[in-house]
């Protein structure tokens, strides 16, 4: 699809969204902007996972979607940073249901910051 942003999937608002692929996101700005929508089928235990890479800007991962959804749990998180950047966890509890990997190639050997951190 390429680089676009600000998407809102609200188009068939009964409908939510699910399945187990990846979604990628990566910002230029701050604070990365999740897609707004019902995303919770696609966040939650048998959903999909949510890639943040960087492309040469640092950023802080979304509390909220960009139609407030909140983002306080994940099934998949992927944190794929380029040398010299930095992905953080927003300033509040954040939980991964199943795998939280950090960096996925030789490529991405930036820095992911993590504080308060408590497995469950």
């Amino acid at each position: 699809m390429g680089t676009t942003k600000g998407h809102i999937f609200d188009v068939l608002p009964e409908l939510k969204i699910g399945g187990s692929g990846t979604l990628r996101i990566s910002s230029s700005s701050p604070v990365a902007i999740f897609p707004g929508s019902d995303f919770g089928n696609f966040l939650s235990a048998s959903g999909g996972t949510v890639e943040y890479y960087s492309s040469g800007t640092s950023f802080t991962l979304p509390e909220v979607s960009a139609s407030g959804f909140q983002l306080d749990h994940y099934n998949n998180l992927v944190l794929s940073a380029k040398t010299g950047d930095t992905i953080r966890f927003p300033g509040k509890n954040l939980e991964v249901i199943n795998h939280l990997i950090v960096g996925r190639s030789s490529d991405f050997t930036g820095h992911a910051i993590f504080q308060q951190c408590f497995a469950g």
